[in-house]
């Protein structure tokens, strides 16, 4: 078999620094989830792979439940999944939990770690002290996937109640990404979630530098006249916000004021998901 893998889907690069430390203990190689969106079936050729994400609306991002639904042949396998928080994994690894089930595979290792939020500020939270704390943690996540160990995420008390709302949750949710997109509330979430690019815009601030682009995982923004248009298949990671040398995007998603991007991953870094995409789908 091949060597170890592992997926992960990046926008503001805390997921990517805990998949690059997960990968470089575990000798893995890693590979954006983008760069299988144009695939029909994704299949591991590992016994040992492993789904790195953060955890946006309380639950998977929408790219990660479309690769998870893709996953074929991985009955026996070993996968471990770690969820990039906020607040809590709330019903993500519950979501995933359940489809790799349903095709034919189990969650062998579940692992969340509390990471800088980077929708809105929260001042009470050290943010450098978050980072050097979960470098012990993927050390633990490593040193179980090395062994074969089952290990089961154990919920918080938040997490409990995120859960048992998550319903209700949803449909606020909904009715906030409608009023921001145009379309009603009984929308899919994940079509709301892809049409909410609708509120972004570019402020007199925008150089036209085009690094919105480059950055944006889900291949979503491109230039027209020198200023960034969105495409309506937005993935709400705050990329195109986060990144932008020239603080020149709004939009009813993104706090005022508040960017955040992991001190230790480069704007290169997130690019690199989107090349892959692109050279995926010329193959």
């Amino acid at each position: 078999m091949g060597k170890l893998v592992i997926y992960y889907f990046s926008g503001t690069g805390n997921t990517l620094y805990l998949a690059k430390e997960a990968a470089r203990l575990l000798d893995g190689a890693l590979i954006p989830i983008v760069s299988t969106s144009d695939n029909e079936a994704v299949c591991p050729d590992t016994d040992i792979f492993g789904i790195v994400y953060p955890v946006y609306y309380n639950d998977l991002p929408a790219a990660v439940k479309a690769f998870a639904r893709k996953l074929r042949h991985i009955e026996k396998k070993y996968v471990f999944a770690l969820c990039n928080y906020g607040g809590c994994g709330g019903q993500s690894l519950k979501t995933l939990k359940e489809i790799i089930r349903s095709n034919g595979g189990e969650l062998s290792a579940a692992y969340g770690i509390h990471m800088p939020q980077n929708a809105f500020k929260k001042p009470w939270v050290n943010n450098k002290r978050l980072i050097n704390k979960s470098v012990s943690k993927i050390g633990k996540l490593a040193a179980a996937v090395k062994a074969g160990k089952r290990v089961v995420y154990k919920n918080s008390l938040l997490d409990k109640v995120l859960i048992h709302i998550h319903e209700s949750l949803v449909i606020k949710v909904k009715a906030s990404l409608a009023g921001y997109s145009g379309l009603t509330a009984e929308t899919e979430l994940d079509a709301l979630i892809h049409s909410a690019d609708r509120c972004f815009q570019a402020t007199g601030n925008c150089t036209g530098c085009g690094l919105c682009v480059r950055v944006c995982p889900a291949g979503n923004i491109k230039l027209k006249d020198g200023r960034p248009v969105w495409l309506g298949r937005c993935e709400n990671c705050l990329a195109c916000f986060d990144w932008c040398p020239s603080k020149a995007i709004k939009g009813a998603l993104v706090a005022k004021d508040y960017y955040y991007t992991n001190p230790e991953i480069t704007a290169s870094e997130i690019m690199a998901q989107q090349l892959s995409r692109n050279k995926a789908s010329k193959a």
